[in-house]
């Protein structure tokens, strides 16, 4: 391999996509070294792997020969980044740049990176490889005999020669942060002052923690009582590493040592890294499996924090507490916390937990494994709940001093005095304790404002020495681009509230100011007539800011069918999960891939009629909204691919941001309503969800028909954008389509399911001319329009496909009887039993399981797994299939159907599996709505599924063992 290869490769491995706005370690060693060559240059050990990657680096960036030292090849490789670099920047890396015939630029990534990259391992791995101590005379000789032994470099390394490539340092940093905006991650250069540390505690500095190390960290938090989102010293942060690190984090000697020797400059590197991990800590804490390769979650448990909270009554001059629990974790269904249910507000915020104040509460969930403390330190800040989201009114712990706004000071008495001598520092009136009734016992309560002076030695109450400016907020398409729909806010910490932001485009320097929020004085908003499309950034008149240079965009909704690639989407086999290699029949994003077409003949009229009305063309339209669920599909349509994490992301700033909980419909937990939601959209035909590998992938834009007795009907299905939806408004008229948007039901609001978009051909004398004008539009903007040409030419019944194609129980219990026989442990803790009476899994603490028939749900190894009990034998099954056939073993029937109404009806709490699913949705297009009904003498709700053809609802009880059940009265 060539030298630029090697450097490709080992840079991508740092610096991608997914470590945007994150600062990277370089911490690497000789193993992973050969298995990125394994992956990504074909080679077949990684013995073979690691020869090349020594071979390369000793011959350098132009194989000029083994230079001796190893570092005048460094050198040299800096001093040609230097030259180039800035015109490679400007050039957008689209130039014909070549060393030793091999592109600058990497094919695969489209990035030209730092010429001297493949060059860092080789400064960091003797360091990872050896259990040398940390001190500064004890680098050079193990990177010498490291280099002699690899036949890289024969000659020693020192002091002098370090100091020639000194600059690899700040020009990788110079890359992450000016060229790359952070888009690839974040490089700091580390500044040591002692000249003996000056070169060598650099490398030092990238590896003393290990990524495991550094993965880990939170068991150190956990093992100390220390929640996520509370305030916690410096002094307090050094003494957890000191007491917990080596136990719970598996640090290594050497940071005991960093740590034993008061001088090492090393020791606040590692605080540094560890109060990052802390502020980006969620409260997680996870245990993995010990694969070398793989370090899979084996279980863990959710730390939330309870943040203490109150608010006064003036009248009677009393001091409310309570608290609420705070996670950016969902709470789960049935979490229990000091034997009362916890019930989910807004924002993470849990609804108000009535309890005095008290530092020292632990409360756990065994059976959810959560676990919740309230913050150690010993003094705490207070601001308005309008900075969460929450009433104004209530006062709520925060770990951050404003300059400006009204803040509260719960203190110790012991501290009385330290804190009066601090508000001697106040202007009058800007400083008073507050005597109310009810003020936790041996503690004293203070109301300030504007602070002047930071307080001499309490951590909480000293000032930022630089004003930052950050985004938050808004629907963020990639690092530093936003949806112009949902704008973020700017807020610049450390304000003094007399600031003037202003935006300033990067093209021509135009300036508009912004305005500030009233309420909360670190909000400034961006104005709404902001330009799409342009770089800007955000700066302060006659200051400069802590990152005021680095761009951002709102961008523009530009979007073409085109874009997405038909293969990049899942290909599912009739069971609903991913295909093999080898099989030839699947079902792609909405579409059956298979040879059974012509059966759909038997419910061709459904969709097709011959009894033809023809519908007159209508001008008026419906305004599509870009809002709730619409907003939603437009962001995962300009994504194409994003996870779980990502759409959760995306469903919480819209919900901050709603009034959609306020409604008695609305208090489902959050964690459910977006489980439930991913679900519909999946099934709505928008996109494919694979839980397996936590992708969600949008589905190409197609038009199908659906079921209409005397018309030709049908419905978008796909990804689109506002933009996108105009144009076939636009084009519809050239062809006579009426087009309708049909808003989701009221009662699911809170799912924020995009609106359903439906084409009526009109002018038509027959339903012939009307599909073929649906295709003519379909051509036009490049939808996918699916025809079948035998017997004769008509559309393809999308929904017919699914669920023809699909398993019947039968099918599948044979499958499961066949292949997934399995022997788990039952571990009762972690067990719900499936009730069949009310149709929900449910906690089961007995000691034995109904081996002859049951369904058992077990949350294990952090993932649902679903084992059915059959005759003796468990199987693994999937959670819907494993309910209908649970149901079917036990003859118990709970589909219904109203032939009068073509409504089919589900209890709620049962799912059909996933292709079912689609091609019952896909008949209206419309997600099911909820209903209360008397059944059998019991009220029980269900889904209501709208526009289900006779012959569509007597196949689904023929796959599931149904029978119809006597009409409903809907």
């Amino acid at each position: 391999m060539e030298y630029l290869q090697w450097n490709s490769v080992i840079a991508s491995y740092f610096f991608n996509p997914e470590k945007a706005g994150k600062e990277v370690l370089l911490y690497i060693t000789k193993k992973e070294i050969a298995r990125l060559g394994i992956k990504h240059l074909n080679f077949q050990t990684e013995e073979e792997s690691w020869e090349d990657y020594c071979d390369v680096v000793s011959k350098g960036l132009r194989n000029s020969g083994r230079k001796k030292p190893l570092s005048d090849n460094i050198k040299l490789s800096i001093e040609e980044w230097s030259k180039y670099s800035k015109w490679i920047y400007e050039q957008n890396n689209s130039h014909p740049f070549e060393i030793n015939c091999i592109p600058v630029t990497d094919p695969v990534t489209a990035i030209a990176y730092p010429f001297f990259m493949a060059f860092i391992p080789l400064l960091i791995i003797p360091l990872t490889q050896s259990n040398i101590g940390v001190r500064s005379n004890a680098y050079y000789g193990p990177l010498s005999d490291f280099l002699n032994n690899n036949n890289i470099s024969t000659q020693k390394e020192s002091t002098s020669s370090f100091a020639q490539i000194d600059a690899i340092w700040s020009q990788l940093e110079i890359w992450t942060k000016i060229y790359y905006k952070t888009d690839l991650g974040i490089f700091t250069e580390r500044q040591f002052g002692n000249p003996n540390w000056r070169y060598v505690g650099k490398p030092f500095s990238q590896c003393v923690l290990t990524p495991r190390n550094i993965r880990d960290i939170p068991k150190m938090f956990w093992s100390a009582n220390i929640a996520p989102f509370s305030f916690i010293s410096d002094l307090q942060l050094e003494r957890t590493i000191f007491r917990y690190g080596y136990m719970s984090a598996g640090f290594s000697q050497r940071v005991v040592d960093v740590f034993n020797d008061p001088g090492n400059p090393l020791k606040k590197i590692i605080i540094d890294i560890v109060r990052l991990e802390f502020t980006n800590w969620q409260g997680d804490v996870i245990e993995y499996d010990d694969d070398d390769k793989n370090d899979k979650p084996r279980s863990g448990w959710s730390y939330g924090t309870l943040l203490s909270a109150f608010n006064l009554t003036a009248k009677n001059e009393t001091f409310h507490h309570f608290y609420h629990l705070f996670s950016k974790n969902d709470f789960p269904e049935d979490l229990i916390l000091n034997d009362a249910p916890v019930i989910h507000m807004a924002n993470g915020f849990s609804e108000k937990i009535i309890e005095s104040f008290k530092q020292t509460l632990e409360w756990t969930d065994v059976e959810n494994k959560w676990r919740a403390t309230p913050s150690k330190s010993e003094i705490l800040l207070y601001i308005s709940g309008s900075y969460f989201g929450l009433p104004s009114d209530t006062y709520v712990e925060t770990d951050k001093i404003s300059l400006v706004s009204k803040m509260f000071l719960l203190c110790p008495i012991d501290k009385r005095k330290s804190i009066d001598d601090w508000g001697e520092t106040f202007a009058p009136g800007s400083f008073k304790e507050i005597d109310y009734l009810c003020i936790p016992e041996g503690y004293c309560l203070y109301r300030f404002q504007n602070p002047t002076v930071e307080h001499q030695s309490e951590q909480l109450l000293k000032f930022k020495n630089e004003k930052k400016i950050e985004l938050k907020g808004g629907i963020k398409i990639t690092n530093r681009e936003f949806m112009p729909i949902r704008l973020p806010s700017v807020w610049l910490s450390g304000t003094l509230g007399n600031e003037k932001l202003y935006l300033e485009y990067v093209l021509d320097q135009q300036k508009i100011y912004l305005y500030r929020n009233d309420a909360i004085p670190e909000e400034f908003f961006l104005p709404e007539a902001i330009k799409t499309g342009f770089f800007f950034t955000i700066k302060m008149e006659s200051e400069s800011l802590l990152g005021d240079d680095i761009p951002y965009r709102i961008i523009e909704s530009s979007f073409s069918p085109l874009d997405i690639i038909e293969d990049n989407l899942a290909k599912r086999n009739c069971r609903g999960e991913l295909c093999l290699p080898n099989e030839t029949e699947f079902v792609r994003g909405s579409n059956a891939i298979y040879n059974n077409w012509l059966r759909q003949q038997s419910c061709s009229m459904e969709f097709i009629p011959v009894d033809y009305d023809t519908v007159a063309f209508q001008l008026s339209y419906e305004p599509y909204l870009l809002t709730n669920g619409n907003l939603i599909l437009e962001y995962l349509t300009l994504k194409r691919n994003v996870n779980y994490e990502e759409f959760s992301t995306v469903m919480e700033a819209l919900d901050a941001s709603t009034l959609a909980r306020d409604d008695k419909y609305h208090k489902t937990n959050p964690k459910y309503v977006k489980k439930q939601a991913i679900n519909y959209y999946d099934f709505a035909g928008f996109l494919d969800y694979d839980y397996s590998l936590d992708k969600i992938t949008i589905n190409k834009p197609q038009i199908l028909v659906v079921p209409s007795i005397k018309s030709v009907e049908a419905i978008l299905i796909g990804g689109r954008t506002g933009k996108f939806v105009e144009a076939i408004i636009t084009a519809s008229a050239e062809y006579k389509i009426n087009i309708r948007i049909i808003p989701q039901q009221r009662q699911i609001d809170q799912y924020f399911i995009p609106d359903t978009i439906k084409l009526i051909p009109a002018e038509c004398p027959n339903s012939t001319q009307a599909w073929i004008s649906l295709r003519k539009l379909a051509d036009k903007l490049n939808i996918e329009f699916y025809i079948l040409t035998k017997p004769y030419s008509t559309p393809q019944i999308v929904q017919f496909g699914l669920q023809d194609f699909s398993a019947n129980l039968k099918e599948y219990k044979s499958y499961i009887l066949e292949n997934y026989a399995v022997n788990i442990k039952d571990f009762a803790w972690a067990r719900k039993t499936f009730n069949t009476e009310t149709l929900a899994f449910e906690k089961d603490i007995s000691s034995t399981i109904d081996k002859n028939l049951s369904l058992q749900e077990y949350f294990l190894q952090y993932r649902y797994r679903y084992i059915l009990w059959l005759d003796g034998t468990s199987y693994e099954v999937d959670r819907n299939w494993g309910r209908f056939l649970l149901l079917a073993e036990l003859k118990k029937h709970v589909i219904f159907y109203s032939n009068e109404k073509k409504i089919l009806a589900i209890p709620k709490l049962i799912e059909l599996p996933r292709l079912i699913a689609e091609s019952i949705t896909l008949l209206s297009g419309s997600t099911p709505y909820f209903k209360k009904m008397d059944v059998d003498g019991k009220n029980q709700i269900f889904k209501l599924y709208v526009n289900v053809p006779k012959l569509f609802a007597e196949n689904l009880f023929k796959k599931f063992n149904q029978n119809i059940q006597p009409n409903l009265h809907i």
